[in-house]
């Protein structure tokens, strides 16, 4: 996946993923092919109890999967540009604020950061 995203920036395409990382090792391939791109590492995070409750909500999940899940997803070295929390907010309100994040920070360093801290390189 991590080739195919890069594939799409290196011809001009705006990327928005939404992925769980949770393994580091998970996250270098994306460290790798989006060498040269600004990227914007948001960490989503949200109160477990409403994830649960949307956990079973949606019915199209396999059963008890957010507890293991919100446990591990930020553990490890995670460094954000931004973080947002679902708990509360509408989509379009984070969405609106993911945006005026970036339009004021045009320089993002999270995934710089990363690739230094985990020794990655090309």
């Amino acid at each position: 996946m991590a080739r195919v995203v890069g594939l799409l920036a290196a011809d001009a395409h705006d990327v928005v993923m939404d992925y769980v990382i949770l393994e580091t090792r998970d996250l270098v391939p994306y460290l790798r092919e989006l060498r040269g791109f600004r990227v914007y590492f948001v960490g989503v995070r949200c109160n477990l109890g409403v994830l649960e409750a949307r956990e079973l909500a949606r019915g199209d999940r396999l059963p008890n999967l957010a507890r293991p899940q919100h446990s591990a997803v930020h553990r490890g070295p995670r460094h954000y540009d931004l973080e947002v929390d679902t708990s509360a907010a509408s989509p379009y309100d984070l969405a609106t604020s993911i945006v005026s994040f970036t339009q004021q920070n045009s320089r993002p360093e999270s995934f710089n950061r990363l690739r230094s801290e985990l020794g990655v390189t090309d």
